[in-house]
């Protein structure tokens, strides 16, 4: 089931994203979240856009979330927003990310959005995937961007028009 995010969600979002935080290079995060900050970057976003969740039915788990959030904060930019999506690790491949975008996207497009962006870790072969499948292009490439876990990592920014075009 996809529903927006309630109060009582932040422990599980939490646990989901330091997952990767602690794990991955798949979020620039370099420290796990507290619950605390959780709720306030939902607060956060949700002033504004959408943030929603996805429970499993049969064992009432929260297994995965996605957002819009400002891109850029000059005022030109306000039709385009920056989505996310985290899954739990062990309930991967299961199309939970696919239902939860394909959801997002629809609220983004009736909200008349314009453009969708996705700032992803280029050595994140699986997300870059799963992006284009959404009909996300390739818009541009950052080079050593980011440093975690003693490496330097590159960024690719992936844009999707949300009305058509």
């Amino acid at each position: 089931m996809i529903r927006n995010v309630e109060s009582g969600d932040f422990q599980c979002m939490a646990d989901i994203y330091n997952h990767f935080v602690e794990n991955t290079t798949f979020t620039f995060e370099i420290e796990p979240v507290s619950v605390e900050v959780m709720e306030q970057r939902v607060l956060n976003v949700t002033e504004k856009y959408t943030w929603i969740v996805y429970v499993d039915d049969s064992s009432n788990l929260l297994v995965g979330f996605a957002y819009a959030s400002t891109f850029k904060p000059r005022g030109a930019y306000q039709w385009t927003v920056e989505t996310s999506v985290y899954v739990r690790h062990t309930w991967d491949g299961r199309g939970i990310g696919a239902a939860l975008y394909e959801h997002l996207f629809q609220t983004l497009s009736t909200q008349n959005y314009k453009s969708a962006i996705a700032i992803i870790p280029s050595r994140n072969k699986g997300s870059l995937a799963f992006h284009s499948k959404f009909g996300f292009k390739e818009v541009g490439h950052l080079h050593q961007a980011g440093f975690k876990f003693g490496q330097w990592l590159d960024t690719t920014y992936m844009q999707k028009m949300l009305d058509g075009k």
